[in-house]
């Protein structure tokens, strides 16, 4: 589930988190829009504050912004991707005579996912899964069920809102059979507790059914506590 805010969050915190779970449903609710009245249910938001939300009118500085953005996106194009931000500050600077800070480029771009394509290949730190955590490939990437509750894929999103420092993580469990989500947790920690209330929801909402369960080797899914979670609730699983 989207879950509600917790009480302990300062109120200016709450309403950057706030704002993430508004961005969340709308980009949850841009395929199927008749999910948006279920995503703010479970976000325990009334629908007219986030329709409120939806229709408000774009600031000056959210208008400033995509005028940068545009300018970014045209740089970027003609380089082939060559700067990141503090390069792109100073390109701006030189070639258009624009006086942007660093922090406002480097914002603009990581939210939007624009980064340079030149940069050095990072050591791995991938571990590889000892044996009793991963099961064996059941699934044969086959990702289309016949009927609901037959097969079950888990994944953890992490989100970066404009003009919020937070970030959000959502950890989804969607149905293949029609790609609804069966649990959906935002969070703002990716950890084993958010894990475990999105499976909570999804086996309480969807009583006696034991799907395939699919997930990658992230930590939540390989640790033998979660195991034996699906083990009680005869779930098989597959991880990749």
């Amino acid at each position: 589930m989207i879950s509600s805010l917790p009480k302990v969050i300062q109120p200016a915190a709450r309403r950057k988190y706030k704002l993430a779970v508004y961005v969340l449903i709308k980009e949850y609710s841009s395929t199927i829009p008749e999910q948006t009245s279920y995503l703010c249910e479970l976000a325990n938001i009334s629908r007219a504050s986030y329709y409120k939300w939806l229709h408000r009118k774009t600031t000056a500085h959210e208008l400033k912004d995509a005028e940068i953005l545009s300018l970014i996106r045209e740089i970027n194009t003609e380089l082939n991707s060559l700067f990141g931000y503090r390069n792109m500050t100073l390109y701006m600077h030189n070639e258009y005579g624009k006086d942007y800070k660093k922090k406002r480029i480097y914002r603009i771009m990581a939210t939007n996912g624009i980064q340079s394509s030149y940069r050095h290949k990072p050591h791995s730190t991938w571990r590889r899964s000892k044996p009793e955590e991963t099961a064996e490939n059941l699934l044969g990437r086959d990702f289309f069920a016949e009927g609901p509750n037959q097969k079950w894929c888990s994944d953890v999103t992490e989100v970066k809102v404009p003009h919020v420092k937070q970030k959000a993580y959502v950890n989804t469990i969607m149905d293949l059979y029609d790609r609804y989500p069966v649990g959906v947790v935002v969070s703002q920690h990716n950890d084993v507790k958010q894990l475990n209330d999105s499976f909570f929801m999804a086996m309480t909402m969807n009583k006696d059914v034991h799907p395939l369960f699919h997930s990658d080797r992230g930590f939540q899914y390989t640790r033998r506590v979660f195991s034996t979670k699906l083990e009680t609730y005869g779930v098989e699983r597959q991880i990749l």
